[in-house]
């Protein structure tokens, strides 16, 4: 095998991986801002449920995780970087 064709395979790996995070983020999102569209107009009914439970299982994730950030030089997916507040960056563990 090529050493070229492995390093495209690797390439087409990690934007398939970059697309299906992104998917995953923007629903996470979407739901978390239909939760406050929710409460705004008191709104209860299955999708709030649903909603809810996909962002209390993110949250779930982050607390399993530590709630440590990702950072770009330790995980390839993030490609956005973005500097933190000195009094929360103080608290991020960004191992």
């Amino acid at each position: 095998m090529d050493p070229g064709d492995r390093r495209s395979t690797h390439e087409r790996a990690l934007v398939a991986v970059k697309v299906i995070h992104t998917v995953a983020w923007f629903s996470i999102e979407s739901c978390l801002g239909y939760l406050l569209y929710a409460g705004f107009m008191k709104r209860t009914d299955r999708r709030v449920a649903v909603a809810a439970a996909v962002v209390g299982g993110e949250s779930v994730i982050f607390a399993a995780n530590g709630f440590r950030f990702a950072r770009r030089d330790l995980c390839p997916v993030h490609t956005v970087t973005f500097d933190l507040p000195r009094c929360v960056a103080r608290h991020a563990s960004c191992r």
